[in-house]
């Protein structure tokens, strides 16, 4: 991302990687921002397939985005219980 692209993107960044990470998905890539998940009703939170877990944090900071640290967190405050945290495609 050039620095125009973050200059546009800063102020809309949630709302770029939410419409990108939807995109990518629906066209059977893997999301760029991990913005996308499930809850499992009584389980754990679902990411969908992450392109690049090692740069998630700088993916985001390029457009203006807060830590995915603190989008977990908010989800987790979402759902009102503790869970732990998945994520689709990655071995453990």
């Amino acid at each position: 991302i050039t620095d125009r692209e973050t200059t546009f993107y800063f102020g809309y960044g949630q709302n770029f990687a939410l419409l990108y990470d939807r995109l990518k998905l629906m066209l059977g890539e893997k999301q760029k921002f991990g913005t996308q998940f499930f809850m499992d009703p009584k389980g754990p939170i679902v990411f969908f397939p992450l392109a690049d877990y090692e740069k998630i944090e700088e993916f985001r900071k390029e457009i203006g985005v807060f830590p995915f640290s603190q989008y977990v967190e908010g989800i987790k405050k979402m759902r009102g219980k503790e869970c732990d945290v998945k994520f689709l495609g990655c071995e453990e």
